[in-house]
């Protein structure tokens, strides 16, 4: 009898294990036509726990069986004792088939999968670091060095990455709280400027000029006013209060009869004295901010956008004192500019080199705005095409997939280690799945995080390392090598072969690779964009040239090839697809760089801005 409440007990328990991951997992169960699109790895699953659960039932029955008809021969019984009463027989049965036929299975399955799952990333770290790669983000993360030669070590800075949590995953406390406030004063009234740019919905890209901008300030230092007059008349809230609501600080406020210059000048100067110790600091030679690495995905890093403020800052600040012609000011300006630019050269975070990216697209407009204007001296501009030229930003983008995989690990070991760490966290990561279509988890679906092995955290781990190791090996070959033929088809063949193993990951939606899809899925791309930057750097570097050789001959060259040597080494090169860079003077007199562009195709110098097209990325084009 016992035998048969095993066996019927491992059916039904097979059944319930089958049918209760299938309800799930699919949101339509009843649909049977989804079947064909169930992943396999939940049918697996299914077969092995019902296989494991048959073992252990028929082995634990068959020692059971061959004990008793042992003991019954050694006492040389030819009938059976007694059974217990049928409510006892129950009980025992009941216990035998939780223990034998659900718990010790599900025990074992964990036991596997943990031990399958730590030999993975173990091989894999081994092998990893048998070919040199760093794993460990101490090993990444360069050392602060001396205060006096560290940028970052600026009390505006230093306070701004001093805080503290009361626990793990808790609210932020920052030491010193004025530390945010004080950057309040690099804020532009972008809000305003956007409000006064979108004509029926739709925003105009064109460059903001120094009247815009000077408009922008104008109605900022109007409502700043009129709201703390209004809460002074009103009484319901205090000026200080309203005063802090705006997105904006209390701008100076100039003449009324004051050109657009002085205005932009005027309100700008509120972080006279903020500016004066970061121009100084920006000489060092070193800028290495105190990141709390070991956080994970808690970790906080306010200097990223305080810092793009800053370029933006300092942006309108140099083509303010061109149009007074205060040329030797933008210089200093400009300068500190492009150092603002490198401060995350050697961080090893992606939004690091990508909010990078961006800061030096912006320096790269900050020169512009001398050129346009014709205001930079010879020596100005031959130390803007040394800098230019010497910029590569694909060693930091390198060190930040190194120190991306490691971070990545170290959440990895975190939630091993705990489990109610990974069911919040990982809840957080699955929202941002269904965002990226990589996978369908509807929150109902929750309560299955809870029986995860930590052996498929470890698998995920593995495999997240070695996509990012694909990822490595592609940069390093780019970052590495010239082409003569352009960067177009080293970049279309790496991001083929992302796109395809992203696709035959998603078809599988294996519980080995789920995890690790989800943390690689934001490295897509990026050594396009890096190729893209360089490409603008150079652009830059060009353009430098081009003013040098219009100062020499009072107009620009009919091509790029009359720059050299003298003002060049040699004809620029497009370094998408090796052929010499694209350039035209233009109507207004002066003169626009174009490269063709990631699709590969010279679209004449029209960019997305400059179309209708819907989203759609043409040409590579300086200035923007």
């Amino acid at each position: 009898m016992l035998l048969v409440l095993v066996s019927l007990g491992s059916a039904v328990a097979l059944v319930a294990i089958g049918a209760a991951i299938y309800l799930g997992l699919d949101d339509d169960p009843w649909n049977w036509d989804s079947l064909a699109t169930f992943p396999h790895w939940i049918v697996y699953l299914a077969l092995g726990l019902g296989g494991l659960i048959g073992a252990v039932h028929t082995i634990i029955s068959a020692v059971s069986w061959n004990r008793r008809a042992n003991r019954l021969k050694t006492l040389g019984e030819t009938a059976c004792p007694p059974t217990p009463h049928w409510i006892l027989r129950w009980i025992i049965g009941g216990l035998y088939l939780f223990v034998f036929s659900l718990l010790l299975p599900f025990v074992l399955f964990h036991a596997i999968e943990n031990v399958r799952g730590e030999w993975a990333w173990r091989s894999t770290r081994i092998s990893l670091l048998a070919c040199g790669e760093r794993l460990e983000l101490k090993d990444i993360v360069p050392p602060q060095g001396p205060l006096d030669q560290n940028f970052a070590s600026l009390p505006l800075f230093a306070d701004l990455m001093d805080y503290e949590k009361d626990h793990e995953g808790g609210p932020t406390r920052w030491r010193n709280t004025n530390a945010q406030n004080r950057f309040n004063v690099f804020a532009l009234p972008t809000s305003v400027l956007a409000d006064r740019k979108k004509t029926n919905g739709l925003v105009d890209r064109t460059p903001t000029t120094l009247h815009e901008w000077a408009d922008a300030f104008r109605i900022a230092t109007n409502q700043h006013h009129n709201s703390i007059t209004n809460g002074r008349t009103r009484g319901s809230t205090s000026p200080k209060k309203r005063a802090s609501e705006q997105q904006f600080p209390d701008y100076p406020v100039a003449a009324p009869d004051a050109d657009d210059a002085t205005v932009v000048l005027t309100a700008l100067s509120i972080a006279d004295s903020e500016l004066a110790p970061i121009r100084e600091a920006s000489k060092r030679p070193n800028c290495r901010f105190n990141v709390h690495w070991a956080e994970g995905p808690a970790l906080e890093f306010p200097h990223l956008t305080k810092l793009k403020r800053l370029s933006q800052y300092l942006d309108l600040r140099v083509q303010a004192e061109l149009a007074k012609g205060r040329a030797d000011d933008a210089f200093v300006d400009a300068q500190c500019a492009f150092r603002v630019a490198n401060a995350f050269a050697e961080e090893p975070l992606l939004i690091s080199a990508l909010v990078r990216v961006a800061q030096c697209s912006i320096a790269g407009q900050t020169i512009w705005h001398g050129i346009a204007s014709h205001q930079w001296s010879d020596v100005q501009l031959q130390e803007f095409q040394r800098l230019f030229n010497e910029l590569d930003l694909f060693p930091g983008l390198i060190t930040s997939l190194e120190g991306e995989r490691a971070w990545s690990s170290l959440t990895f070991d975190s939630w091993t280690t705990d489990r109610t760490r990974f069911v919040r966290e990982f809840s957080m990561y699955l929202d941002t799945a269904k965002l990226l279509g990589s996978f369908d988890f509807p929150d109902r679906q929750r309560w299955l995080v809870q029986g995860v092995p930590a052996g498929w955290i470890r698998q995920n781990q593995a495999a997240n390392a070695l996509m990012v190791q694909g990822r490595l090996d592609r940069t390093r070959y780019l970052a590495t090598n010239s082409f003569a033929a352009g960067f177009f088809d080293a970049l279309r063949e790496s991001n083929i072969l992302t796109d395809v193993k992203l696709g035959e990951i998603q078809q599988r939606k294996s519980p080995y690779e789920m995890m690790a899809l989800i943390e690689f899925n934001g490295f897509t791309k990026t050594d396009i964009r890096v190729v893209r930057a360089n490409q603008t750097a150079r652009m830059a570097a060009v353009g430098c040239a081009l003013e040098r050789y219009y100062l020499e001959f009072g107009r620009y060259p009919d091509s790029l090839a009359e720059l050299a040597p003298r003002f060049v080494k040699e004809t620029p090169q497009d370094l998408v697809d090796g052929k010499p860079l694209r350039y035209s003077r233009t109507p207004s007199g002066l003169f626009k760089l174009w490269s063709i562009g990631s699709d590969g195709k010279d679209d004449g110098g029209l960019t997305r801005s400059s179309t209708k097209l819907d989203g759609k990325i043409l040409d590579w084009v300086w200035p923007y």
